[in-house]
Parts: structure tokens; sequence; C-alpha cells
């Protein structure tokens, strides 16, 4: 298994997730966009890819509906032309499962000031984080069967616990040596 992140994954990745996060740069939308596409190519080209080819199970923390929700619908860009820069930077690839972790943006922004770290899109408000999630739900919406949205206001554990088992069924059909051994509670 290989676990990869966006922006991030790669060595080339890292630098562009310091370029998009920091505060520091007043990027365009669609500067923003086209370096997470950048980063996504990247990361398809050589991690994904790859991984794939070898028969091996890729989990990335985020993935393609980032640039839908923050900015296409943060922001406000066209959706249609992100999905043409998405369709090219995966060169088509797409998840076989998307797990959506929903949360009211009030309650994540109350986790967020728990945290050290944050991000200059955290700090954009709550109007354009209440975009932002209203944009991962449209994505979520586009693939019945592939995504799953949860409710990450339930405890940790519960929501960690349903995610073990979407992801165990996947991999029951689609890599049957890989799948963990089915419990009784699991109904």
């Amino acid at each position: 298994m290989i676990q990869t992140k966006e922006p991030g994954g790669t060595s080339a990745g890292t630098r562009l997730r310091d370029l998009l996060l920091s505060a520091e740069y007043d990027l365009a939308a669609w500067t923003e966009a086209f370096l997470f596409e950048a980063d996504r190519c990247e990361t398809y080209a050589k991690v994904v890819v790859p991984a794939l080819e070898d028969g091996r199970v890729v989990i990335s923390d985020r993935n393609l509906y980032g640039t839908v929700a923050y900015q296409g619908f943060g922001s406000g860009l066209a959706i249609e032309q992100i999905d043409q820069l998405t369709t090219l930077a995966t060169a088509g690839v797409y998840p076989d499962r998307v797990l959506l972790l929903d949360l009211e943006p009030s309650l994540a922004v109350n986790r967020l000031m728990l945290q050290a770290a944050s991000d200059k899109f955290d700090k954009l408000g709550s109007a354009y984080q209440a975009r932002v999630r209203a944009g991962y739900l449209f994505a979520a919406g586009r693939d019945p069967g592939i995504a799953e949205v949860l409710d990450a206001a339930l405890p940790a554990a519960v929501v960690t616990k349903t995610a073990q088992i979407l992801i165990g069924r996947l991999l029951a059909t689609r890599f049957p040596h890989l799948a963990p051994k089915s419990s009784p509670d699991e109904s």
C-alpha cells in the first residue's frame, strides 16, 4: 500500500505545497488551480500511476475534489475547466473510492483552533468555508458508487470504523488478497 497527499506527495509537490498554503503569496485563483493541478500531475505521474501499475493500493489524503471545492466553489472558477485540467493532470486515472469527511464549517474552525498548524485557506472566513463544503458535497454527489460522505461530527472512533468497513468492502471486491477478515459486527 502507498500513501500520498495533495499537495505534497512528491519532492516537487512539497515545494508547491509550501507555496500554495503560505499566506506570504496572494495568488490569483487560476494560479492556485494550475499549481494544485501541477502538483496532482506530478503525484499521479510519479506515485499513483506507477503504484497502480504494480498492483498496489494507493491512499491519498485529499485528491481531485479539493480543486473543485476550493478553487471552483470557494473562488468561483468554472468547474468544467477545472475538470478538464484534472483529467489532463491525472491522465484520466480516477479513484475507485472517495471518503469525504463532512463537517459543518463552524465545527471545523473550532477543531482547527486546537491545532498548532493552519494554512491560508483555513483563515478565509465562514462564507468561504461554507462554499468549500458545498463544493465537496457537489463533487461527491457527481460520483455515486464512488464517493461516500461520512459525518465527521461523529466520534473519531465511529468515523474510523465506518471508513475501515467501506475500504474493507472495496478491498474484498477489487483486491481479495488484501481484504481484512470480516467480523460479525459488520452489518
